[in-house]
């Protein structure tokens, strides 16, 4: 049956890598792995698992350990930038900064979270971080270095980058930054 976006495995991403190359010879190729690699997404989806992303799983893995699912990707993700890049592809990875307003992120640092104009919190169900707090920037920096320095990917898809960024409302509580 077909395959992909959350219901993805190293072997399948592997064997992706591996075809593309056959396919494509000679042209740039990158592979991309949705968030289906996230640890504790699962193969089943609920309305809050649309909001559960990466910062929170990045967040988590001080305490929880590896942001992945290692039953779906054994090897890590460092591993599977690895393999893609033997195919002969540049490794590109999702991410987004959306996170759920009962993530333990969110909890343990209600003070991060990007507000409106009105003192409310940016969203019902999902919340963003307020980029303008230097200690959001230097968690997030942490982030990036996980993904480019100790992972080694190349690229990122940026899912739901711009929202926090589109509507009038919003107050960055350092406009200046």
């Amino acid at each position: 049956r077909p395959r992909g976006y959350w219901d993805i495995t190293h072997d399948y991403v592997a064997a992706n890598a591996r075809a593309l190359a056959t396919l494509v010879p000679d042209k740039p190729r990158v592979v991309m792995i949705d968030d289906g690699y996230q640890r504790n997404k699962g193969h089943i989806r609920t309305e809050a698992d649309w909001f559960a992303t990466w910062l929170e799983n990045q967040y988590n893995c001080e305490k929880e350990g590896p942001t992945e699912d290692h039953a779906l990707f054994p090897m890590g993700m460092k591993g599977m930038a690895s393999v893609i890049r033997d195919a002969g592809a540049l490794p590109a990875i999702w991410v987004s900064p959306r996170l759920t307003r009962q993530s333990q992120l969110a909890l343990d640092h209600p003070h991060w979270l990007l507000q409106r104009n009105d003192g409310q919190c940016f969203g019902k169900l999902s919340a963003f971080l307020d980029y303008s707090l230097p200690e959001v920037r230097a968690f997030v920096k942490n982030a990036w270095e996980r993904v480019f320095q100790q992972w080694n990917y190349s690229a990122v898809k940026l899912d739901f980058w711009s929202i926090q960024c589109e509507l009038p409302q919003i107050e960055f509580r350092n406009p200046d930054m």
